[in-house]
C-alpha cells in the first residue's frame, strides 16, 4: 500500500513539474508575440498561492496540480472594455501568424499532456497489476497455510481417536485384572478353607492314634 502512495505523490509531483515547464512555454510564446497575459496558473481548483508580476500577470499554484492554463488578454472574451493602451496587446488584436504560433503552441501541449497523461496511466496500471499479483500470491499463501492447519487438525483428532481407544482398551484389561485378582482371591479363600479342613481331619486321625496305643 505505500508503494502505491508513494507512486501516486511521485505521479503527482512529476505532472506537476512538466505543467509549470509546459505552460511557461505559453507564456514565453504569447510575451514574444507581445500579448498580455493576465494570469498564469499551475493546477485547477482554489487557488493556494497568488502573486502579481509588475507587468501584470498573476502568478497562481492551484490545489490540483493535474493541469494549468495561461490566460491571455482578448477582447472577445472580456467583459469590461479594455482600456486602449491594452488593445494592441490583446490576442484578437495580433496577426494570424502570432496567433497561429501561440495557437499551435497550445495544440502542440495539449498532445504533448494527453502522451504524458496516457504514458502515466499505463505505468499505475502495470503497478496496479504488479500489487494485485501480490494480493492474489498472498491469498494463496494464505489458502495454503489453512489447508496445512485443517490436514493438521485433522491428524490431531485421528491421534487423540486412536488415544481414547487405547485408554479404552486399558480400562478393559484394568477390569479383567480385577475380575482374576477377585478369582484368586476367592480361590486362595477355598484353599484356606481346605487347608483348614485337612488339618482338622489329620487331628482327628493323631487322636485316635494316640488312644489306640494307650
Amino acid at each position: 500500500m505505500s508503494s502505491v502512495i508513494w507512486s501516486v505523490f511521485g505521479f503527482i509531483v512529476a505532472i506537476g513539474v512538466l505543467v509549470t515547464f509546459h505552460e511557461f512555454g505559453h507564456y514565453w510564446v504569447a510575451r514574444r508575440c507581445g500579448v498580455k497575459v493576465l494570469r498564469f496558473s499551475v493546477g485547477f481548483g482554489r487557488p493556494l498561492w497568488r502573486r502579481n508580476l509588475a507587468n501584470g500577470t498573476e502568478l497562481v499554484l492551484a490545489a490540483i496540480p493535474l493541469g494549468g492554463y495561461v490566460k491571455m488578454l482578448d477582447e472577445r472574451e472580456s467583459e469590461d472594455p479594455i482600456p486602449d493602451e491594452l488593445r494592441d496587446q490583446a490576442f484578437n488584436r495580433k496577426s494570424l501568424a502570432q496567433r497561429s504560433a501561440t495557437a499551435a503552441k497550445e495544440i502542440k501541449g495539449l498532445i504533448g499532456r494527453s502522451t504524458e497523461r496516457v504514458e502515466a496511466g499505463e505505468r499505475l496500471v502495470q503497478e496496479a497489476g504488479g500489487i494485485i499479483g501480490e494480493i492474489v500470491g498472498s491469498v494463496q499463501r494464505v489458502t495454503q497455510i489453512v489447508a496445512e492447519i485443517s490436514s493438521a487438525s485433522a491428524e490431531q483428532s485421528s491421534g487423540i481417536e486412536q488415544v481414547n481407544i487405547a485408554v479404552g482398551q486399558i480400562e478393559e484389561v484394568t477390569q479383567q485384572n480385577a475380575a482374576l485378582v477377585e478369582e484368586a482371591s476367592a480361590a486362595a479363600h477355598a484353599m484356606a478353607d481346605q487347608a483348614d479342613a485337612l488339618r482338622r481331619a489329620v487331628a482327628i486321625f493323631k487322636m485316635e492314634g494316640v488312644a489306640a496305643s494307650a
